[in-house]
C-alpha cells in the first residue's frame, strides 16, 4: 500500500510538497513551491513511472485538510470520452478517472494542464 501526504511547515498551513511513501518505506517527495505541479508528478509518477499504483494508494487526512481548508484550487478529474483525455469539473464516482488540481479560476485542458506541469 502506497501512503499519500501533504507535506506543510509551521503552523500546517504553509506547503511544502507532496510526497509518497510505499510499504517498504521508499519515500519520494515534490516540492516545487506550486502543488497543482507537485499533485500532477505525483501522479505521473505513480501511474507512469512505477508501479506502485498496483499495490493501492491511499491518502492521508493531510491531503484533505489541505484541499478542504485552501481557497486556491479546484479539482478536475481526468477521463476519457471517445478515446480522448478530457478534465472534467463533475466526477460520477461510477466511472475510473483521476483527481487533479488546478489553480482557482483557471480551466486548463488537460493538455494545457500537462504542459504547465512538466
Amino acid at each position: 500500500m502506497a501512503f499519500i501526504t501533504i507535506e506543510t511547515l509551521d503552523s500546517e498551513e504553509t506547503y511544502n510538497g507532496v510526497s509518497v511513501e510505499t510499504y517498504n518505506h521508499k519515500k519520494k517527495t515534490w516540492n516545487s513551491g506550486d502543488f497543482t505541479k507537485d499533485w500532477y508528478r505525483l501522479n505521473r509518477h505513480i501511474y507512469q513511472k512505477t508501479d506502485i499504483w498496483k499495490e493501492g494508494v491511499m491518502l492521508s487526512s493531510s491531503v484533505d485538510h489541505f484541499i478542504m481548508d485552501s481557497e486556491d484550487y479546484e479539482s478536475r478529474w481526468l477521463k476519457t470520452e471517445n478515446d480522448v483525455a478530457v478534465f472534467a469539473e463533475n466526477y460520477d464516482y461510477n466511472d475510473p478517472g483521476l483527481q487533479f488540481f488546478i489553480p482557482k479560476g483557471t480551466n486548463p485542458t488537460w493538455d494545457e494542464h500537462c504542459n504547465r506541469c512538466r
